[in-house]
């Protein structure tokens, strides 16, 4: 594993928002995340793992892929219904 970059972080939430046609507003809705706090990972800042998982469900990808773009970019089925 080559670890975690913040700002290839941060493009990648960028990428897969837009290809949902997500603005940070949009996407802040549906992870339940804070605008603001968005907006740091949007620049690059990393984030911790209780709001990795929301935003990578959000985003429909694996909380690995998101973090380190590594792994599978489709998510596993983790989610308890």
């Amino acid at each position: 594993m080559t670890g975690v970059r913040a700002e290839m972080f941060g493009e990648r939430i960028r990428t897969r928002a837009a290809e949902l046609g997500w603005g940070l507003s949009d996407l802040s809705r549906e992870s339940g995340t804070k605008k603001a706090t968005l907006q740091n990972f949007w620049e690059g800042r990393l984030c911790r793992a209780d709001v990795l998982f929301p935003l990578a469900d959000a985003l429909g990808v694996s909380p690995r892929w998101l973090a380190t773009g590594e792994g599978e970019v489709a998510p596993a089925v983790w989610r308890q219904y």
